[in-house]
C-alpha cells in the first residue's frame, strides 16, 4: 500500500466508525428502508439523521430512491456490505426493531401497518425568495484549532443556513494538527487564518457567539455577548496537549470529533 492507500483507509475507517451511521448501515444491508423507518429507529430529530445519511451518500457507501411519495435508502458499496458481514455477521431477514416500528409510526409506505399517510416530497422554493443567513461566531483563546474546527464543520453542514466565523481573544495562527485532521474527513482548510476579536467588534453583528473554551468564556467582551445568543461549549484545547506526534494527533481527532457532534446535535435541536 502506499500513503494515498493509507489514506483512503483512514478516511474509511473514520466514516464507518461512527455508531449511528453504523447502525443505519446494519439495516440497510439487509434490504432498502423508507427514510421514516431510519428516523424513528434512531430516536433522533429528523435533520441528525437526515445528516448522517447525507454523509454516508456523498461517501458513496449508500444510495437513494424515490417511490411515490417515500424515499428508500440503501447499501451500494459491496465492499462496506462485505466488511459489515465480517465484524457483525451475517444479515438474515430483517432488522428485528423495525418490525415494532412499521406498526407504529405514522407512513404511508407499502411496509407499514398504519394508514396514515406522510408526504416526504421535496418542496420547490422559487427562486424570489430569499433567506437570510444568521451569522454566527465560535471564539476561543487562539483561533488555531477549536473554534476553526467549528467554523469549518458549521460551514460544512449548514451553509445553506448560517455565516459562519471564528476569532480568537489571543490569536496565534493556524495549528497545523488542525490542517491535517480536518483534511482526514475531507474538509481543506486553505482558506482558514487566524483572526483576533477586535477586528469584528462594532462591524459585525452575530445572532449567535460561541464560546469554546473557559479562557473565552470569561474573558469575551460582556456588550458583545448580550447582545446575542450566547452559548458555550466547552472543549479540550489539544494545542495545549504534550505528547509524540502520533498521541497528538489522536487527541486533535478526538476533539474534532466531539465538536462536529455537538454541531450536528445542536442544529438537530434548532432546526
Amino acid at each position: 500500500m502506499n500513503s494515498n492507500d493509507y489514506q483512503h483507509l483512514s478516511q474509511r475507517i473514520k466514516l464507518l466508525s461512527h455508531p449511528e451511521r453504523l447502525r443505519l448501515l446494519d439495516v440497510l444491508r439487509r434490504q432498502p428502508e423508507c427514510v421514516c423507518h431510519l428516523e424513528a429507529l434512531l430516536e433522533k430529530p429528523q435533520p441528525y439523521v437526515s445528516q448522517q445519511l447525507r454523509v454516508l451518500r456523498e461517501a458513496g457507501v449508500i444510495s437513494a430512491e424515490r417511490d411515490g411519495q417515500n424515499l428508500y435508502y440503501q447499501l451500494s458499496d459491496m465492499e462496506v456490505g462485505r466488511w459489515l458481514n465480517a465484524v457483525l455477521g451475517q444479515a438474515s431477514g430483517e432488522y428485528p426493531e423495525l418490525i415494532r416500528h412499521k406498526q407504529l409510526i405514522s407512513c404511508a409506505c407499502p411496509q407499514c401497518a398504519t394508514g396514515i399517510e406522510v408526504s416526504f416530497h421535496e418542496q420547490n422554493i422559487t427562486s424570489e425568495v430569499s433567506v437570510a443567513k444568521r451569522k454566527l461566531i465560535f471564539i476561543c483563546t487562539g483561533n488555531s484549532a477549536r473554534s476553526q474546527m467549528a467554523e469549518a464543520f458549521l460551514r460544512h453542514h449548514a451553509a445553506d443556513q448560517f455565516e459562519a466565523y471564528s476569532a480568537g481573544l489571543e490569536p496565534h495562527g493556524l495549528n497545523p494538527y488542525t490542517v491535517r485532521v480536518m483534511q482526514e474527513v475531507g474538509i481543506p482548510m486553505d482558506d482558514h487564518i487566524s483572526n483576533d476579536v477586535r477586528d469584528y467588534l462594532g462591524k459585525v453583528h452575530f445572532g449567535h457567539v460561541v464560546t469554546v473554551c473557559g479562557h473565552a468564556e470569561e474573558n469575551c467582551p460582556r456588550a458583545w455577548l448580550a447582545g446575542s445568543n450566547h452559548l458555550h461549549w466547552a472543549f479540550e484545547d489539544p494545542a495545549a496537549f504534550q505528547g509524540s506526534e502520533e498521541e497528538t494527533l489522536i487527541r486533535f481527532r478526538a476533539v474534532r470529533d466531539q465538536i462536529e457532534q455537538k454541531i450536528l446535535m445542536w442544529l438537530a435541536e434548532t432546526a
